[in-house]
């Protein structure tokens, strides 16, 4: 049950992605969005069939580009002739397009975290440089400083939660800089 619960929430938090490449297949949203209901439906169903040493999220793809497939062959009044390589190019775009916002994203983040990091002091950056970029230890940092372990561990925790809020202040709700 609890690998079950585990990979449905899983699956819920690819729930925008899911909608909006069924959309891409099927062209109508209310189509789109059922087709994704009734994957969290097979997915509760069939949890047990999927790998759970691979990722998740093409498994579900595949659940949502097949359920959809079959939507357009099951309407009678059109008529469907299916092109696989048609739908091997909808693929391909639709994750070209997912990995280019991811990278965007990245770099949004990345920018924000240098602009936090160039805000600190010179003690909190020679920390969080000597960690992160020349890969000393604490008790390697510790020597440097001349203060105790313990201290240059709280001291990293603190810049870390320092550098989160302030990255998380610097990107908006649509990942853009303010």
């Amino acid at each position: 049950m609890e690998d079950q619960t585990k990979i449905l929430k899983e699956a819920f938090g690819f729930q925008d992605q899911l909608t909006a490449y069924a959309y891409v297949v099927l062209q109508d949203w209310s189509l789109a969005e059922d087709v994704v209901q009734d994957l969290f439906v097979t997915v509760s169903v069939k949890w047990q069939s999927f790998d759970q040493s691979k990722s998740l999220y093409p498994w579900l793809k595949r659940i949502v580009r097949n359920r959809a497939v079959d939507i357009i062959r099951s309407r009678s009044k059109e008529f469907y002739c299916e092109d696989s390589s048609l739908l091997a190019l909808v693929d391909r775009a639709f994750d070209e397009n997912e990995l280019k916002e991811s990278l965007e994203r990245k770099k949004t983040m990345s920018r924000a975290l240098r602009e936090c990091i160039d805000s600190l002091g010179s003690v909190p950056k020679a920390l969080i440089k000597g960690f992160y970029v020349e890969g000393k230890s604490c008790i390697e940092l510790a020597a440097d400083q001349k203060r105790s372990e313990n201290a240059i561990y709280i001291s990293l925790t603190r810049i870390r939660q320092k550098l989160r809020k302030c990255a998380d202040s610097k990107i908006s709700v649509n990942g853009a800089l303010r």
